[in-house]
């Protein structure tokens, strides 16, 4: 539900239900791999760029150990779409010096 409210309120709805990330891990606890795989996009947004990255990498290690090989691969595509725009961020940052 989360991910359909427009990003800019999800400070707020996630200031009364929890970080995103501690949902995210709850997720993950109870297996459920397409609930935690939505938290992604979010955690990468509220709690930045690296924790987002670590959590998609616990994701897609225990995906892959279930055999979850969709899932698997729209976790790689996050990871690389993730990691080009913190290279990109990182490069504008080092122009703007």
């Amino acid at each position: 539900v989360a991910r359909k409210i427009d990003p800019v309120h999800w400070k707020l709805l996630f200031s009364q239900s929890g970080k995103p990330c501690a949902l995210f891990e709850k997720a993950l606890e109870y297996r459920s791999y397409s609930t935690a795989a939505g938290f992604l996009v979010i955690v990468e947004t509220i709690e930045g760029p690296d924790l987002g990255q670590e959590c998609a990498l616990n994701l897609l290690q225990e995906t892959l150990q279930e055999g979850e090989y969709d899932l698997t691969g729209e976790l790689v595509r996050f990871l690389v779409r993730s990691a080009r725009d913190m290279m990109s961020n990182a490069q504008q940052e080092k122009e703007n010096e």
